[in-house]
């Protein structure tokens, strides 16, 4: 072969290679792109997504360009049928019209593609100027918090060095006064529900207890080791300090006999008659305390001023 037939064969050789390149570089056709988010800032990042078709078989390309405005961060090539998908994940730095690198996918080079980021201060007309000092968060409250701790302990102490003295012992009576009271409806309330297992010893032992501790703090002097006997002659006294009738109080001797019988002689007190009972000292020690405190409510609004409570109140 000649040294011009030679030349003749390379040169149409080197013709058919790129026409087959250039043939295979339009062998990708691009069917739709989305862009999310639809508008992007300045170091936001952005999915890119086209869905293509190709002749030839495309896959995620092992190295991935590094454009100068920015990172591209993912490329990833999913098959859809006859059609693929091509999704970059890019993050730029600049704003403007950014143009992609030429990505090759394998048997096609994705080319030719831009995007464009916005810049967040486009819109402004005027930048503000420089603002002194902020407070920091939270020195409001760490301010009051402080005013608090120095006023309070000084109205405190002014207020009990005052009329706040006798307020308070007051307020300190009446709560003591209640309770032997709450106490005893309590203890009511506990045996009630436990009737079917206590001893009836046990049972009036508690309730005998929880009556002697409100005479004790309702007459003023010491009812907790009376005897039954002596506790039955301060009944009317009991009744009396209450603002009741002499004889208002008089049923509780029938449970300090039956705590007599029950304990000392030994006696089974039906169930029935004890449940009786603690329905009998509850209905009472309400009524009483009910005159009780309308007695007293009465007694200050004559005097025009709460007084001091005493031992009965």
């Amino acid at each position: 072969m000649s040294t011009v037939a030679r030349r003749v064969l390379l040169v149409a050789m080197l013709a058919l290679a790129w026409t087959s390149s250039v043939a295979l570089a339009q062998s990708l056709t691009i069917v739709e792109s989305v862009r999310l988010p639809a508008e992007s800032f300045v170091a936001d990042a952005v999915e890119l997504r086209y869905r293509v078709r190709s002749a030839v078989e495309l896959e995620t390309p092992l190295r991935v360009p590094e454009p100068a405005w920015g990172d591209i961060t993912s490329v990833r090539v999913v098959e859809r049928g006859d059609e693929y998908d091509v999704r970059l994940v890019v993050l730029p730095y600049e704003p403007g019209t950014l143009t992609i690198p030429p990505i090759d996918l394998g048997g096609a080079v994705l080319d030719g593609l831009s995007f464009v980021v916005s810049s967040v201060a486009e819109d402004r007309v005027e930048i503000r100027g420089i603002r002194g000092p902020q407070r920091l968060p939270g020195t409001r409250l760490v301010v009051l918090a402080a005013v608090l701790v120095v006023a309070l302990p000084l109205l405190a102490a002014l207020y009990f060095a005052g009329p706040g003295r006798a307020a308070v012992r007051r307020i300190l009576a009446r709560r003591q006064a209640r309770v032997p009271y709450r106490r005893l409806l309590r203890t009511i309330d506990q045996l009630e529900k436990n009737v079917r297992y206590d001893t009836a010893r046990h049972f009036y032992t508690e309730l005998v207890g929880a009556v002697q501790d409100l005479m004790t703090g309702r007459l003023g002097f010491d009812c907790r080791s009376a005897t039954s006997t002596e506790l039955t002659s301060y009944l009317p006294a009991l009744a009396a300090q209450c603002g009741a009738e002499a004889r208002a109080a008089g049923p509780l001797a029938k449970i300090f006999e039956a705590a007599d019988n029950a304990k000392f002689a030994g006696a089974q007190i039906r169930r029935k008659t004890r449940l009786e009972q603690l329905q009998l000292c509850r209905e009472l020690m309400v009524e009483l305390e009910s005159l009780r405190r309308r007695r007293l409510r009465a007694r200050r609004s004559s005097s025009g001023s709460p007084e001091v409570a005493d031992a009965g109140v």
